[in-house]
């Protein structure tokens, strides 16, 4: 396959035709758009790889082979080289899944074709990386980094030493026990280096969406990584009392640390995929079973956990008090540059539903091990208020450019009024990404959502006792009102208080999808007739909120 030759295009250009690319592999139906044929489906996927190796060649041939001296240029290189092969290898494991070499799960001669290049470039890639660092503000001194260096060098060169020996190998009983050799490396040394990325990773990036009254809790004895999170947040506080921009410092302490650590996992998955590449499909060494898929699919699952909070939403910004009908908008983005998402689903829930998602994040971090979070109860339906016209025709949504409406119909056809009764009210609203091309992220935005009203009755009892049961096991003890206004009625004077709950979906490199979670400030809902009198008092309590976090 010959590559063209010329400049690369831009970021944005790159990530939204690899964005395409994978919406089309899984079968992500748009509004408007005609359901493909598996034929057809096949022919676009082809023509979009081929378009994209181009880039490829192009971008990795800007990469700079020199180390740079300073911490902004490293920083850009740790971006674009993460990117670049996370990339690579969301393709690659797509045409190549599974651990079975059974004639089935073989990749088809066209498929190899295409494999071919996408190795070259991971080799490149892997040629042109820079030694790991540290993340930005951890020295090279710290003991759970120094413990995880250790075990990352001493796997490399166990995985360079099974590269020398492939052309020693013979069909066999060589072949046998290099097998057997594989599994326990990946038993102890590979798994040791995973288990301390983790360990070291939620030490120094915790992201447990603290509280206010925790945020001034351990304000004073906070990790570094808890300490960028608070200064995010307190960041976000003090928008709302001056109603300025959100000044991107805050933010960009946590963006290098996610990017620092994707590097560093990038480098593990390119070896060990490259590795899988030559001794599966160039030297057909194995019979029955891929041993090494097992091992790559180890790197991807520590990836998933590493994305599985790396979401941040912005909203609420100047104003913490919604005003049933009025429209307000909503916007959260993505911790990590190059990681493509397939929606943002955007709910309300209450402040009680709020703890048990924060409690559900923080168990999936002390388990290290990522996994589907259950389904939790809307505080209060939202609707969509179309971006164009004003129509009371019956018609559908198809005026809505940023909402995603899928086959199985999350979001039905209605009325594009703006009236609340003409509106489909919904317990959560689900939002296409869009590319930032300022900051070079993914991001959930649209200008104009509206909530309908707050729910008397938030959780329907099959929902609860779902719920309760997926904590039976661990005599977790929920015990939720039937009502979040019937929850706050024993407390005079209290209003409630609410949380957007952001579930993001995103492309995984491992072949599938998985879904990152984080909560918003805290919020009040207000009708109104009485939203003068809450905005006072709220101000109030979030000026001294303010001083809190900042003293």
């Amino acid at each position: 396959m010959t590559l063209e030759t010329g400049s690369p295009s831009s970021a944005e250009s790159f990530q939204k035709l690899m964005y395409e690319l994978l919406c089309v592999w899984h079968g992500v139906k748009k509004q408007g758009e005609a359901v493909l044929e598996e034929g057809e489906k096949k022919k676009v996927v082809r023509k979009m790889i081929c378009r994209l190796l181009v880039e490829l060649d192009k971008r990795i041939a800007n990469l700079s082979s020199e180390i740079p001296s300073d911490s902004e240029n490293t920083q850009k290189f740790f971006e674009e080289w993460a990117m670049l092969t996370w990339n690579v290898l969301c393709v690659t494991m797509r045409l190549c899944p599974g651990g079975l070499l059974c004639a089935a799960s073989l990749p088809s001669e066209e498929e190899r074709l295409i494999l071919a290049p996408l190795n070259t470039a991971l080799v490149k890639l892997v040629n042109k990386a820079y030694p790991i660092r540290a993340p930005p503000g951890i020295t090279e001194s710290d003991q759970s980094y120094k413990r995880f260096f250790q075990y990352f060098g001493q796997t490399l060169h166990t995985l360079h030493n099974f590269y020398s020996m492939l052309d020693s190998l013979t069909i066999g009983g060589d072949v046998h026990e290099f097998v057997a050799d594989l599994a326990t490396f990946g038993d102890t040394q590979l798994r040791l280096c995973i288990e301390t990325f983790k360990e070291f990773s939620n030490q120094a990036g915790k992201n447990f969406s603290f509280s206010f009254a925790e945020c001034c809790r351990i304000l004073s004895t906070a990790m570094q990584g808890e300490r960028l999170w608070i200064a995010a947040r307190a960041a976000q506080v003090q928008r709302m009392t001056d109603y300025g921009p959100l000044a991107f410092e805050a933010i960009s302490p946590l963006i290098a640390f996610y990017t620092n650590m994707i590097y560093t996992l990038g480098i593990l998955a390119a070896r060990l995929q490259g590795f899988r590449y030559e001794s599966t499909l160039v030297r057909n060494l194995f019979v029955d079973e891929d041993p090494v898929f097992s091992l790559v699919s180890m790197v991807f699952a520590a990836l998933e956990l590493l994305l599985s909070d790396a979401v941040l939403a912005t909203e609420p910004s100047t104003n913490a008090i919604l005003v049933t009908n009025n429209l307000f908008p909503m916007q959260c983005g993505a911790l990590v540059r190059g990681v493509l998402f397939r929606d943002f689903q955007v709910q309300v829930v209450s402040e009680e539903t709020a703890a048990q998602v924060q409690v559900e994040m923080r168990r999936q971090k002390l388990l290290q091990h990522a996994g589907t979070l259950p389904s939790f109860p809307s505080a209060a339906l939202l609707a969509v208020k179309p971006a164009t016209g004003v129509k009371r025709n019956n018609a559908t949504v198809s005026a809505v450019p940023f909402l995603l409406i899928y086959e199985s119909s999350f979001i039905e056809g209605g009325n594009t009024a703006h009236k609340k009764s003409d509106v489909n009210s919904k317990e959560s609203v689900f939002i296409i990404p869009t590319y930032n091309s300022k900051h070079r992220f993914w991001s959930g935005s649209y200008p104009h959502l509206l909530c309908t009203t707050r729910q008397k009755r938030a959780m329907c009892r099959e929902l609860l006792n779902v719920y309760l049961a997926a904590f039976a096991n661990d005599q977790c003890s929920c015990n939720f009102k039937d009502s979040v206004l019937d929850s706050r009625s024993a407390q005079i004077g209290k209003r409630p208080l609410f949380y957007f709950h952001v579930k993001a979906t995103f492309f995984s490199p491992a072949g599938g999808i998985a879904s990152a979670h984080t909560l918003s400030l805290p919020f009040t809902i207000a009708t109104r007739r009485n939203q003068a009198r809450l905005l006072l008092s709220y101000r109030q309590k979030i000026e001294k909120i303010r001083r809190s976090l900042l003293s």
